[in-house]
């Protein structure tokens, strides 16, 4: 795991595809641990996404599996989160405490937000 401490905001935008989706929550993931069981998943989702597979007459990303992976791989980047928040907090740093989700007044914004931002 990496000193990664990510800022509040979006890191996509305008978009509620799967694919898109596990694009950016891939790349966040990769941000807090690259060798992380999830990002290898999506890493190899995307390789037969490129090759051309299909899964029962859709596209990987049209599948459960694949829907499955992005909901696993959302809540992994907000426990990654949570804990780099508290080591930032040890060693002094501000950091708020941060989800990693849709953003609950736009749901075509995935990014970092301020938890309790969804109670106000």
């Amino acid at each position: 795991m990496t000193d990664y401490f990510p800022e509040p905001g979006p890191v996509s935008s305008g978009t509620l595809r799967t694919e898109d989706l596990m694009r950016a929550t891939l790349r966040e993931l990769e941000r807090h641990n690259p060798y992380d069981r999830l990002a290898v998943e999506a890493r190899a989702v995307a390789a037969l996404h490129a090759a051309g597979w299909t899964f029962n007459d859709g596209t990987i990303y049209e599948s459960e599996q694949a829907s499955e992976l992005l909901n696993g791989m959302l809540d992994r980047v907000t426990e990654l989160t949570s804990k780099t928040t508290v080591a930032a907090r040890i060693k002094g740093v501000a950091q708020p405490y941060l989800y990693f989700g849709l953003h609950p007044d736009d749901g075509a914004l995935l990014g970092y937000w301020p938890e309790n931002e969804s109670e106000e």
